[in-house]
């Protein structure tokens, strides 16, 4: 396993007989960090696609951007899975927030693209 570049700021409060809160827990299965969807990626048209299942798969992905691309939306990806993967964000928000990423840096596979609105053609008058 890869180790995460990256260090996120997370305060942990302290709870019953001084556990800290916010933090891995032993009952956090790993069922629980998968995607509903994969989110299917790839970094050139002439790679071959490859499907993102969970917060660990979409760690990885993070860990290996190119710290030159690393915006304000990559951090935010990253801060949704970390946060996911020590369970105070939800997977599906870490979901959504590292597909707004591979969508937004165009590494998102055509397929899963949704197409863009249509102009409605007005109905012609009857009168």
């Amino acid at each position: 396993m890869k180790k995460h570049r990256h260090a996120v700021k997370l305060s942990g409060t302290t709870g019953v007989a001084g556990q800290v809160t916010g933090l891995p827990r032993d009952d956090l299965k790993m069922d629980n960090l998968q995607f509903e969807v994969p989110v299917r990626v790839t970094v050139t048209a002439d790679m071959p696609i490859d499907e993102i299942y969970g917060v660990e798969q979409a760690l990885d992905f993070l860990g290996d951007w190119p710290k030159g691309r690393q915006g304000k939306l990559y951090q935010t990806a990253f801060n949704a899975c970390f946060g996911a993967s020590v369970g105070v964000v939800s997977t599906e928000e870490a979901c959504r927030a590292f597909a707004a990423f591979c969508r937004a840096s165009g590494v998102m596979a055509r397929d899963m693209l949704r197409p863009k609105k249509r102009p409605v053609a007005k109905k012609p008058s009857l009168h």
